[in-house]
């Protein structure tokens, strides 16, 4: 009864071989393929807005997430605070979010070689002209991908400053 669930079965979590095999049957169908990637840590309000403005530049929005090393490799050693598994659970719930697959390199480049979606998009921290001079951006422009920024609201707060409002009032609890 209390056997644990397969997240590659029955789920939006893939490898990238069945996400392959789903893209080919939603191209039959017409569909437009969206991408993005991340690490998507500590998902908050601000994720949320992103992934609602990536859904709505397609009809099937897959997230690419980085893997714990790839992660550690960019963020550094303390992080991702929440495991892969973990991670791809909580994108996997999201309503806009059709598909989750982990990819393990630093850039999205190969998920985009892979994948080759109809629109990749990135959150409007980036710069068009950083994302057309990466290699994510050439192979766009190889491919034909349409590049979108997602507009990024002010006030919401990022993951690493989430991070620092923890250990802030953590210390303070410590110290009472």
């Amino acid at each position: 009864m209390n056997e644990r669930k397969n997240l590659y079965s029955g789920s939006k979590i893939h490898t990238p071989q069945t996400l392959t095999e789903m893209i080919s049957a939603e191209r039959v169908q017409g569909r437009k393929i969206v991408l993005t990637n991340g690490c998507f840590d500590l998902l908050h309000k601000g994720h949320i807005i992103f992934l609602e403005g990536a859904k709505q530049q397609g009809d099937f929005l897959i997230v690419a997430i980085n893997s714990d090393e790839s992660v550690q490799r960019f963020k550094g050693p303390t992080r991702p605070i929440n495991t892969l598994e973990d991670r791809m659970a909580v994108l996997a719930a999201v309503a806009a979010v059709d598909a989750v697959m982990p990819f393990d390199e630093d850039t999205g480049a190969a998920v985009l070689e892979i994948i080759r979606p109809d629109v990749y998009v990135k959150g409007a921290d980036y710069s068009l002209e950083r994302i057309k001079t990466s290699e994510e951006g050439m192979l766009a422009e190889k491919y034909g991908i349409k590049i979108y920024l997602v507009p990024v609201e002010e006030g919401h707060p990022t993951t690493t400053s989430l991070i620092s409002k923890v250990i802030e009032v953590h210390g303070k609890l410590n110290q009472e």
